[in-house]
């Protein structure tokens, strides 16, 4: 009988220590409006550079985020237009199409990672430009949701850019 029991405590024990088999873990949720930290962004771009360069760091409005289990949806205003991109967090496609700016995406869970990474293609005046993108959100241990976003364009050339968000009060 004591056997038993010990037996029941030790089983009882580990299914209460982990995720039970088959339960996906619970992911940050990044749903809220957001407000950057300029003074915690750090960036390659040059600021002296290309006027392209210099827009893709440039100061931006509130951060909307909305989240559900199959979608992550982004909506900020550029100089009085709403820039909004979707991503499946499926691992399936996304295409988002922003003014010259067409993005295709694939998203996925890295731990508590959001990692996206595809191409963002552009057509201006200037002539068209393809880019390797990668993205990676997540939620520091204070709650503030943290982007680190990569551009690699067709020379090579890697400019990255850490962006810290304080999420307002509702």
């Amino acid at each position: 009988m004591t056997s038993v029991r010990v037996a029941i405590v030790v089983a009882t024990l580990v299914a209460a220590s982990g995720p039970v088999f088959g339960q996906t873990p619970s992911r940050p949720d990044f749903s809220g409006t957001w407000v950057e930290d300029l003074s915690l962004r750090k960036t390659t771009f040059p600021t002296g550079g290309a006027p392209g360069a210099r827009a893709m760091s440039a100061p931006e409005a509130d951060t909307v985020v909305t989240q559900t289990a199959t979608v992550l949806t982004i909506e900020r205003s550029v100089m009085s237009q709403v820039i909004r991109y979707v991503y499946r967090l499926d691992g399936g496609e996304s295409v988002n199409h922003n003014g010259a700016n067409t993005q295709t995406t694939k998203s996925a869970w890295e731990r508590n990672t959001l990692v996206t990474r595809g191409t963002s293609f552009s057509v201006t005046s200037q002539g068209e430009s393809t880019w390797d993108y990668s993205e990676k959100r997540s939620l520091d241990p204070k709650g503030l949701m943290v982007v680190e976003t990569g551009w690699q364009d067709e020379a090579g050339t890697v400019n990255t850019t850490r962006r810290v968000f304080h999420r307002k009060p509702r």
